[in-house]
Order: structure tokens, then C-alpha cells, then sequence
């Protein structure tokens, strides 16, 4: 049988995409809610949503065949080191069918994605992993981790006193709150790396859609404005009582989906109000940066319990130039790297990374062609340093980089970040 990976070409073979990709993810296929097929339709892009075909007259010019697979992405940018943005695409839905699976149909269909991506002139592919152990073949790298924390707001308090000047507020009106956290979100992404933009049709989803991997589902909107009347933080929260509202006995969870300060004191002021909540006695922070600041702000840092940490965004280089000289850099130096990359063999350099400049606003690098390289990594490699998620020197003590102490050490130094990446959206 013939396998390939081409675009959809009819409603039919939309409506079987769906379905694969449904099934690939344990969902029992059922009547489609037209609402949610328009909101992931105008998401995504019609040039990243592919299909794997079997079938022995599969071709790209053929409707006939079997769709065993299917994925589908959306375009946006990513926040570097230092607040630059580069046009990335957020891969999703990338499922086969389990009666369908050690066909060749993933890689066929992910290598199909990544050449449609770099024709498209972005310069990297992202995704979230449901299963982190398959997309390192394909040249993806962990590029942010999150945590989950829980803490006991009956119990836990700040070690000073909060005193906030400006205040926080419960916004019914649900254009006003998209509003303010849409406004307060693109202020985000330009101060911390790892964060993707969010279009029009993303937000359609966050604020409209039923709870799930995409979106939060309905939530109250929490509003902190600073004392010069500004917002500068939002949450996101709902009210769970663990024995379904029929208990007597008081234990509820603030289910906390959406948390985002533009500095310390908001989130000091955000989760203060939260903690406050009558009828409430824990908060579970569902997506929340594994450092935290606000552990330092209480009296025992350990009743911010993490309860789950592990990989988030995966990055995948397509443009490593690119990727390289738009981020912001805290040190100068330079080396000489090669990207072994089976896919795209003009993105392998060997490269010169100079950087330079006065301070970190200012440090920028040059990229140049050279002749030999003092060190090789692979894209993945690449895509976990290069937001200053994973340190070079720990890929190097694990044994999984070639190259002299000397110019490892350099490399380690040059992708140092003030602070681990993360990424506020799930896609």
C-alpha cells in the first residue's frame, strides 16, 4: 500500500480527518458540534492541516484512498530571549488510527508539515506532546517546562503584609474581560520567552468554548489594575466543591486556568484575592511557571506544593539563523556550531555565532557561514537551548553533545536567560 500525506479536498475527507483524529485520542466519534468545527476552522490554517492517505491510488492529485491520520496548526508568533517575536506555527492534532499505526504514516505526514512550514518562511514548528517520546526524531526539543501547584489558602500567607495600591475586580461583562486580558496577554509576550500570540479566532475559543485542552471553558474573570489604574494581571478561575456542591462540609478548589501578572506585585495581589474566597480552602494553579516568584513571598515556600512539573512547548528549528540572531543575549562571545539536521540541509552550517554589544537590549548576534565547527548539536538540542530552557553544560555532562570543553562552555554561557521561558497557552 501507498502512503502520503496531502491536504483535504473535499467536506467528506474533512469530516473523516476529524474523525481519525479523534479516535487517535480515545474520543468516541459522535454528532459534531458545528460550533466548536467553525472555531477550530478559523484557528487553524488550511496549509498546515494534512492528511495521511493509504491506499494504493493515494497521490497528491487523488481524493481516493483511506485517511489512517491527520494534524492541523496555526500560525502566530514566538517570543524570544528579550521580547522579539518570529513567526512559528503551533502543531496539533497530529493522531493515526490505532488499527492504522507502524505504517510510516507519522513520519510521512510530520516531515510533509515541517517542509510546508519552512516554505512558508517560518522559523520554527512548536507543539505540545501528549507523548514526549515521539517527537525528538523529527527534530523537536523541550523548549519550556510547567508546573501544576496547589496550595492551601486557609493556611498559607504571605510573609509581608500585601499592601497593594490598586485593586482587583470580578468582570461579568465578557467582551470587557476579553478586552482586558486580551490586552494584558499581548503585554505578556513581549517580556517572556516561550509565549505564543493569540488571534482573534484563538480568543473566540478561550472565552466561548466548553472546557478542554484548548480552552478553559466558562470561568470568572479576575481583573488586577495597578495604582495608576492600569491592568496588569488577569486569572481565569472556577469554583469546584469536591463532593459535587452536596456536601455540608466546606473544601472547595479554586481551579485556577488562566494566571497572568505583568510583574510580581499583580501576581501577589491576584493570588491574595484568591486565597480570600469564602467556601474555598485550596487553589490548584493548573498552568504555572516551574519558578515561581511567588514562592518567595511566603512564609513557607513549601505550601506552594508543586504537584506536577514536566515538559510544555516543544520547538522545532526551521530557521536557525533566525532563531539566532533576533534573541536578545546576556553575555558576548562566539563560537562555532553545526545543526545536524537530516532534514533541511541548509539550516547545518557549519555556523559562526558572534555576539556583541554594550548591554543585553542591545547584545545581538551575526551568523556566518564557516569552515569547520567547534561543536555539533542536533535541532533538538538547539530547540531546548535556545530560549534558555535546558543548559548547554547539562546536555554536554549527559553526554549527548560533540564538541571541546572550550567551546561548550562558551555556547552554555551565550544561551544563559534571565529567567526559564514559559508558555501561557496550550494549543
Amino acid at each position: 500500500m501507498v502512503v502520503i500525506a496531502r491536504s483535504l479536498r473535499n467536506e467528506e475527507e474533512v469530516l473523516n480527518h476529524r474523525t481519525v483524529i479523534d479516535t487517535a485520542f480515545g474520543d468516541i466519534p459522535g454528532e459534531p458540534d458545528q460550533t466548536l468545527i467553525d472555531q477550530q476552522k478559523a484557528m487553524v490554517e488550511e496549509a498546515h492541516t494534512i492528511a495521511v492517505v493509504e491506499g494504493i491510488e493515494a497521490d497528491a492529485d487523488s481524493t481516493s484512498g483511506e485517511i489512517i491520520g491527520g494534524l492541523f496548526g496555526a500560525e502566530f508568533n514566538l517570543t524570544l530571549p528579550g521580547g522579539a517575536q518570529i513567526p512559528a506555527v503551533g502543531l496539533a492534532g497530529v493522531g493515526i488510527n490505532p488499527a492504522r499505526v507502524g505504517r510510516g504514516g507519522l513520519r510521512v505526514m510530520m516531515e510533509e508539515h515541517l517542509r510546508r512550514s519552512a516554505d512558508r518562511g517560518l522559523a520554527a514548528s512548536t507543539l505540545w506532546a501528549s507523548e514526549s517520546g515521539l517527537y525528538g526524531r523529527f527534530g523537536y526539543g523541550s523548549a519550556t517546562t510547567m508546573a501544576i501547584h496547589e496550595l492551601r489558602s486557609s493556611d498559607a500567607k504571605f510573609a509581608l503584609p500585601l499592601h497593594d495600591g490598586g485593586h482587583c475586580d470580578i468582570i461579568f461583562d465578557q467582551a470587557e474581560a476579553r478586552r482586558l486580558a486580551t490586552a494584558i496577554y499581548a503585554k505578556v509576550g513581549t517580556m517572556t520567552a516561550g509565549t505564543t500570540s493569540r488571534s482573534e479566532a484563538w480568543w473566540d475559543m478561550v472565552f466561548t468554548s466548553k472546557d478542554g485542552w484548548l480552552a478553559p471553558g466558562p470561568c470568572l474573570t479576575l481583573i488586577h489594575w495597578n495604582e495608576a489604574g492600569e491592568p496588569d494581571g488577569y486569572s481565569f478561575y472556577k469554583m469546584v466543591q469536591p463532593h459535587g456542591g452536596d456536601s455540608w462540609i466546606v473544601d472547595g478548589l479554586v481551579s485556577v486556568r488562566e494566571f497572568v501578572g505583568l510583574n510580581v506585585e499583580a501576581e501577589r495581589a491576584l493570588l491574595g484575592f484568591l486565597m480570600r474566597i469564602p467556601l474555598c480552602r485550596r487553589i490548584r494553579l493548573d498552568m504555572s511557571p516551574v519558578d515561581s516568584l511567588l514562592r518567595h513571598h511566603l512564609v513557607d515556600r513549601r505550601q506552594l506544593h508543586q504537584i506536577e512539573a514536566h515538559d510544555g512547548l516543544w520547538l522545532r528549528p526551521l530557521d536557525v539563523t533566525r532563531l539566532l540572531t533576533e534573541r536578545s543575549y546576556e553575555v558576548s562571545g562566539e563560537v562555532a556550531i553545526e545543526i545536524d539536521d537530516p532534514l533541511f540541509e541548509d539550516q547545518r552550517g557549519p555556523w559562526l555565532l558572534s555576539v556583541a554589544g554594550a548591554t543585553t537590549v542591545e547584545r545581538r548576534a551575526v551568523v556566518t557561514p564557516r569552515e569547520a565547527a567547534d561543536l555539533v548539536l542536533t535541532p533538538g538540542q538547539l530547540g531546548e537551548v535556545i530560549l534558555g530552557n535546558t543548559r548547554v553544560n547539562e546536555l554536554a555532562a549527559a553526554g549527548l553533545i560533540e564538541g571541546s570543553e572550550e567551546a561548550i562552555t562558551q555556547l552554555d554561557r551565550l544561551m544563559l536567560a534571565n529567567r526559564k521561558p514559559f508558555a501561557f497557552s496550550k494549543f
